[in-house]
């Protein structure tokens, strides 16, 4: 390939502000960095229509491309040797340097870039390798993409923007017919608009469950309607010891059910109309996470402190700590509730911690979690932790890949959504301990969650409202045990005052 001084000139330039915006550090001198970082993020430079290899790259960037003779080559990057030269008019011909005049020249290059096509220079389909590139690293709630793939999240933005316009059209709205039809999605035209069934948005559904802690930690049960019911053993059969051609006494283990309920939870996103013009990938991950984040918050608040009442944010779900308290008039009775030094979080001491492990039933330590607010861990847990002498770097372990803050080498893990106190207070419940797998289940409908919009809503703002809904319940009492045996689920309280 031959360029003329001035193509390759630009052509550098342009290589190097691109990689310098995607955040190459290293020197462009150091062509094995370049490439090395070329391949790792997905990038593709072309010249001439041809992709560049190693050498051409090496070239261009240390100045040493061969360059055509500026007198055979009018100003472009095509190839001589493969195209013939174009004819031109004879205002059109090349004149001497001294009588171009910038007019000639715009169109003497006008005509070139007409015969052999115009200097081209593209990173490939960047944004949608860089998103593959990532999800291939980690892809969900705690990573920077949440879907599997760019294609998984271009069918999702893609359902979103053919519903919002109601068949009007818009600039991608050729490309997302195209993905919807790739992606065999059914769908249903009425009244200009498309209706499309959340059973072919698996993406979704698995990012929801990635969502908060409350699905991390307890069992999650897929519901094939409303209702679902388990048994769960609450007493064991007794053992006997039969003297010779004596009876077998009969004994049968004692069961309860454990019930769960579905109910429907929604939220509303407002998009604005520039974002439905955004980048598809922008579109998917923007709402995902609004959406998932706020149904998981919920959530989260109820698994940890719903309190029973049916106003918002409880809507009649009880959670840990309430069903702890709810043992006994006298919440620290249970069997499971270590009572605390005082009432201030200031004379929590490690005895009352170490008190509050030794509640929890030895066949439940296996997988055994603390779960608190962080001003609890770092106001309370970690002083204690120095007062041994512990340094700050071995209160972390690393769970299933994760990096978390410990107590005794168990993982603590931190609630936000307001379930867990932020703050002391008598007769609180500032930190739990136990199996949450065993103690709480959470139903959740399959097929239960559905996508829908409105372009009404905030029509007055050029924005359209995105619905997702979920239908799911929790329950939580069968694991807090009695006033005599302590279940999966413990818990640390405060003194009253």
């Amino acid at each position: 390939m031959k360029l003329n001084a001035k193509a390759a000139q630009n052509l550098r330039r342009q290589i190097k502000t691109t990689l310098t915006d995607e955040g190459f550090t290293g020197k462009f001198a150091d062509v094995d960095a370049v490439c090395e970082f070329v391949e790792d993020n997905g990038l593709t430079f072309k010249a001439g229509g041809k992709e560049l290899d190693k050498k051409m790259l090496m070239n261009i960037l240390g100045g040493t491309i061969e360059l055509e003779p500026a007198e055979e080559v009018v100003e472009g990057d095509a190839m001589d040797e493969e195209v013939d030269e174009p004819k031109m008019a004879d205002e059109d011909k090349p004149k001497s340097a001294s009588s171009i005049k910038s007019g000639d020249l715009n169109r003497i290059n006008s005509k070139a870039a007409q015969s052999f096509g115009k200097p081209t220079f593209s990173i490939g389909n960047f944004a949608h390798k860089r998103y593959n590139q990532k999800a291939a690293h980690g892809f969900g709630a705690r990573q920077s993409v949440k879907f599997s793939s760019a294609d998984a999240a271009e069918h999702f933005a893609a359902v979103i923007r053919l519903t919002a316009t109601k068949g009007r059209h818009y600039s991608q709205r050729g490309t997302d017919l195209e993905i919807i039809g790739k992606t065999q999605t059914s769908s249903t035209d009425s009244a200009g608009g498309f209706t499309f069934n959340p059973e072919f948005l698996p993406e979704l559904t698995n990012l929801r469950n990635e969502f908060g802690l409350a699905r991390r930690l307890g069992r999650v049960r897929n519901m094939s309607n409303d209702t679902f019911s388990e048994p769960n053993v609450t007493a064991y059969q007794t053992v006997y010891k039969p003297g010779e051609g004596v009876a077998i006494t009969a004994s049968d283990a004692t069961f309860a059910n454990i019930q769960l309920i579905a109910a429907k939870y929604a939220t509303l996103t407002k998009i604005s109309n520039e974002l439905l013009n955004d980048s598809a990938l922008n579109i998917a991950d923007e709402i995902a996470q609004i959406s998932m984040q706020s149904l998981a918050k919920i959530e989260d608040y109820q698994y940890f402190g719903g309190d029973g009442t049916s106003g918002t944010p409880d809507f009649d779900v009880t959670g840990i700590r309430a069903a702890l308290a709810d043992i006994d008039t006298n919440p620290e009775d249970g069997a499971g509730v270590q009572l605390a030094s005082g009432n201030a979080w200031s004379e929590v001491t490690r005895a009352d911690i170490d008190g509050l492990m030794g509640k929890l039933p030895v066949r439940f330590h296996q997988n055994a979690s603390f779960v608190c607010h962080p001003y609890f861990y770092f106001d309370v847990m970690v002083p204690l932790l120095g007062q041994v002498g512990t340094t700050a770097s071995a209160t972390q372990i690393e769970v299933e890949g994760e990096l978390l803050y410990s107590w005794r080498g168990k993982p603590v893990y931190f609630d936000e959504s307001g379930g867990m106190p932020s703050a002391e207070a008598n007769d609180s419940m500032p930190l739990l301990f136990g199996d949450f797998d065993q103690g709480t289940r959470i139903g959740v409908v399959q097929g239960g969650m559905t996508v829908a919009q409105s372009e009404d809503r905030y029509f007055e703002e050029d924005a359209v409202a995105v619905r997702v809904t979920e239908r799911r319940d929790i329950e939580v009492e069968f694991g807090v045990g009695t006033t005599t045996d302590a279940g999966p689920l413990c818990a640390l309280i405060l003194e009253d005052a």
